[in-house]
């Protein structure tokens, strides 16, 4: 048989958990979100490819220049021409640069970049939610962007052009 002082009791005690327990979610959740900055953080993909053969150019740099605080990330590129850069969280936009030339003479430009020079300064919040092509100025080659990935259009320097 339950008393009903009881009743009352564990009533009590499920009201005050319920409370307890969206207040903990609450909490725990925003302490996340604080604590752990890297939950939110974002990467985009860059692809070389050869601007007349649409060919990836592999086992190259490319240098990304954030707007905030003039942050600078060298973007090893893979065989595939695929390469992956970690956004700052306070990057609104960018700009693509060809380069540094891997081995012996990093100084030296590595390929010649092909992208159009009037729209050099990229958006990230485009970069993400839709991809960027940039237009090629080398040939009429073209390609889509899945979101989250940017387009570099370049072209191999010949042996015989000494910088």
């Amino acid at each position: 048989m339950v008393r009903p002082a009881e009743c009352v009791t564990k009533t009590w005690i499920r009201e005050l958990f319920a409370k307890n327990t969206l207040k903990f979610i609450l909490l725990a959740t925003f302490a996340i979100s604080i604590f752990c900055p890297f939950a939110s953080t974002q990467t985009l993909t860059i692809r070389l490819l050869n601007a007349k053969s649409g060919k990836p150019m592999g086992r190259q740099n490319v240098t990304i220049k954030w707007d905030s605080n003039f942050k600078t990330a060298e973007v090893i590129v893979d065989n595939n021409g695929v390469g992956r850069v970690i956004v700052p969280t306070d990057a609104r936009q960018f700009v693509m640069i060809s380069g540094p030339k891997t081995g012996q003479e990093p100084n030296r430009i590595a390929f010649r970049n092909c992208n159009d020079q009037t729209s050099i300064l990229l958006s990230v919040s485009d970069a993400i939610h839709s991809g960027i092509v940039p237009k090629n100025v080398c040939s009429n080659k073209n390609i889509s962007a899945q979101p989250g990935e940017v387009i570099f259009w370049g072209l191999p320097r010949p042996f015989w052009d000494f910088q």
